[in-house]
């Protein structure tokens, strides 16, 4: 049996059949794009983020050591030990970030849909 469109033809039955199966799909995937696109801005947020914590580790302890070098008069010593403190301060701010990633993702694994369990035993 034919569909009538507005204009009072008849529509195929395949017509019919695809034009529903594209209105399935297009509902369906486009919760999907939204939160993929979320999804991609917070990943990048957490990079900037992280990136930004190493810098301004590194920054900061070697603008301490360079002004404590040029205070004391301890030519490189100072800068050379403040940038390794200052690495050591970016990586630690990077592993806290990690774990805050990391506690969060089972939440979104609730979210998701159930996966069949493996097979075997």
């Amino acid at each position: 049996m034919a569909d009538e469109t507005p204009n009072g033809r008849d529509v195929p039955p395949d017509l019919s059949r695809l034009a529903d199966r594209l209105a399935d799909d297009k509902s369906s995937s486009s919760g999907n794009v939204r939160s993929d696109r979320g999804a991609r801005g917070k990943a990048f947020g957490g990079a900037l983020k992280v990136s930004s914590e190493m810098i301004a580790g590194i920054a900061l302890g070697g603008g301490a050591g360079w002004l404590l070098d040029d205070w004391l008069d301890t030519s490189p010593t100072l800068l050379i030990i403040c940038v390794g403190l200052g690495f050591a301060a970016g990586l630690r701010n990077v592993f806290r970030t990690a774990q805050g990633f990391n506690r969060r993702q089972p939440d979104q694994e609730q979210n998701s849909p159930p996966q069949d369990p493996p097979s075997g035993t």
